[in-house]
């Protein structure tokens, strides 16, 4: 099965121009069987296809329910949580820092990988404070983000290596924000993937059946603003630590909150309620 593994949706992305309806088109026309909507800490264009798209759909094309957590020091995670799992709130309030991320998701019976994790300053896990310093947290995910359409080819092949050292799954995506990029970047899976407990069954048990490849997109921000790109990873690593330190006190609330309903068994990991 063919899936593009990091879309973000006008619906769910304040930064993003492709509407799902659309997204959703152009994958097939290509072949896809599916794709995961992965808009930044929310999960607002999964609910919006929910309510509005789903049973407009063959059921035949599979929309699975991701998101990419912007950690306070380890750049842009994207998570997968089991289907059953309501989708907890405090993955829509950034600032985690990696180390809680993992524990959180882990815990729920979850998946989680870096998304481009070679890429910019700030926004990936090799190149953010906790990859750098910790570079051993890395085996903690459960797959690598080796393709994306709108990174360096040499950023993707970094990735490809750290995923071989580390024996994990590959997750292929495009990362796209536009229609122009929309369909660009795959993950072929060898086995059948229905749900999200399907695929972190998959990724959990079958390492092996994941491959990842796609086309590069060259209009991307980066490429337009040039030089000025490393101030805007700048500014972004700013703002980030900023609203990560705002929203502490929610944060925290809801973490507490999310404890006390912490599940037993999910997917085949085994852990203990507290």
């Amino acid at each position: 099965m063919k899936f593009d593994m990091h879309c973000h949706i006008a619906e769910g992305s304040v930064d993003s121009t492709l509407p799902l309806r659309k997204n959703i088109e152009l994958c097939r026309e290509k072949g896809y069987d599916g794709l995961m909507i992965t808009d930044h800490d929310t999960y607002s264009g999964w609910r919006y296809y929910e309510k509005e798209v789903r049973d407009g759909f063959s059921p035949d094309f599979i929309v699975l329910r991701g998101i990419e957590y912007d950690t306070r020091d380890g750049g842009h995670i994207l998570v997968v949580m089991p289907t059953d799992a309501k989708s907890p709130h405090v993955l829509e309030i950034r600032g985690m820092k990696v180390a809680e991320l993992i524990e959180f998701v882990h815990g729920r019976g979850g998946i989680l990988g870096p998304a481009h994790p070679c890429g910019e300053p700030f926004m990936s896990f090799t190149h953010a404070a906790a990859g750098r310093h910790n570079a051993f947290m890395a085996d903690q995910f459960d797959f690598i983000e080796t393709f994306n359409s709108c990174e360096y080819q040499h950023c993707n092949a970094d990735a490809a290596i750290l995923a071989r050292e580390l024996s994990k799954p590959c997750f292929g995506g495009s990362d796209s924000h536009r229609i122009g990029s929309a369909a660009m970047g795959w993950t072929e899976i060898s086995e059948e993937i229905r749900n999200e407990d399907d695929l972190i069954r998959c990724v959990l048990n079958h390492k092996e059946a994941f491959r990842a490849g796609g086309e590069y997109y060259h209009h991307t921000t980066k490429e337009t603003v040039g030089q000025l790109n490393s101030l805007f990873s700048l500014s972004f690593g700013a703002y980030n630590r900023t609203v990560s330190l705002l929203r502490s006190h929610e944060r925290h609330e809801e973490l507490e909150k999310a404890e006390k309903s912490r599940g037993v068994i999910h997917c085949g990991r085994h852990y203990t309620e507290i």
